[in-house]
């Protein structure tokens, strides 16, 4: 069905994809290499390159691939106009639209959180349609803030570890 859908597109079987991956992530080195396979079996050709992660940066500010493995980390708080704003610096697959960085805007300035939520699904809804990152898995990772930590790693966001041994001074 995804080689008939490609044709359909029109999509040259001949142009292979750039695909470039960071070193050091097993993670997401084996899931390009799962791709990869995934892609060859419906009949497209791949250039997929190893980058340590300044380089990668390097050729992803450039736009210099097809497909980028790259994870991001976001704060708590919604806003990720860095990566989805036209011309944000984060914004790698040079994604430009007028609507989203309204809406991007608006969720930013916005205090009441219910008005703020009803924006942010409407960028939920323009970014499905749009489609500008594909999103492959995401970390089981959690967040926690708080000064009665004993044990842990009282950081806003992160790769935390070993939670079954934190520890609380406070009765919170």
């Amino acid at each position: 069905k995804a080689k008939q859908l490609l044709k359909e597109a029109g999509w040259d079987f001949n142009k292979p994809l750039n695909i470039i991956v960071p070193t050091g992530n097993k993670v997401r080195e084996q899931s390009a290499d799962i791709i990869t396979q995934d892609l060859k079996a419906i009949g497209l050709k791949t250039n997929v390159t190893t980058y340590d992660f300044p380089t990668l940066l390097a050729k992803a500010k450039a736009g210099d691939y097809d497909v980028m493995f790259i994870g991001f980390t976001n704060s708590l708080d919604p806003d990720i106009s860095s990566m989805y704003k036209s011309n944000a610096p984060s914004n790698y697959m040079k994604y430009n639209s007028e609507k989203s960085d309204d809406l991007l805007n608006k969720g930013k300035s916005e205090p009441d959180v219910e008005k703020r939520k009803e924006i942010y699904s409407e960028l939920q809804k323009l970014w499905n349609e749009d489609l500008p990152v594909f999103t492959l898995y995401s970390d089981n990772d959690f967040s926690a803030v708080s000064k009665e930590v004993k044990e842990g790693e009282p950081k806003v966001f992160g790769f935390h570890k070993n939670l079954q041994n934190w520890t609380m001074t406070g009765s919170n």
